[in-house]
């Protein structure tokens, strides 16, 4: 395609200038001018068809696009409750995010008398670039039947 309007273009030219030249050439011979007009045009076509295009720079970057709409995350929630049926002195309850998926925070839950049971740690489980749950340890002070529960909100990164 683009040969071809090269073609067209450079021909177009040729015949203007050969027309204006034509009217000199043909005051002895009515065919002359017309032959001689064909016959450059096939040399220029012939002429263009064997030209090589070669591709030109890459142009400048165009301007940058509009901000695409903010992403969605699904999130979900796990707990691990456990009532001191035992009297333990001490336990640890671990909630997990289901496989595949990533722990963005946590925490703990206990129902019961204030001053009945002390909270010693309270972290994420798993790896600083792969945390997977949270776990929490709690002591109490006294033996009695209250609820303790560990959450951890995970993101569903497995759709």
């Amino acid at each position: 395609m683009r040969k071809t309007t090269i073609a067209l273009g450079i021909a177009v030219a040729f015949l203007a200038g050969s027309l204006s030249t034509a009217g000199v050439a043909s005051a002895g011979n009515g065919n002359g001018a017309f032959d001689a007009i064909i016959a450059a045009i096939d040399a220029l076509t012939e002429a263009v068809e064997n030209i090589e295009l070669l591709q030109g720079p890459q142009g400048p970057a165009g301007p940058k696009g509009d901000p695409g709409n903010p992403g969605t995350v699904d999130t979900y929630y796990v707990t691990r409750s456990s009532t001191n049926p035992d009297n333990f002195d001490r336990i640890q309850l671990a909630a997990f995010c289901e496989e595949g998926d990533v722990a963005t925070g946590g925490g703990f839950q206990a129902l019961l008398g204030l001053g009945d049971v002390i909270v010693t740690e309270s972290v994420p489980r798993g790896s600083d670039d792969n945390p997977v749950g949270w776990s929490a340890t709690f002591e109490y002070l006294q033996p009695d039947n209250n609820t303790v529960t560990t959450y951890v909100i995970c993101a569903d990164v497995t759709v």
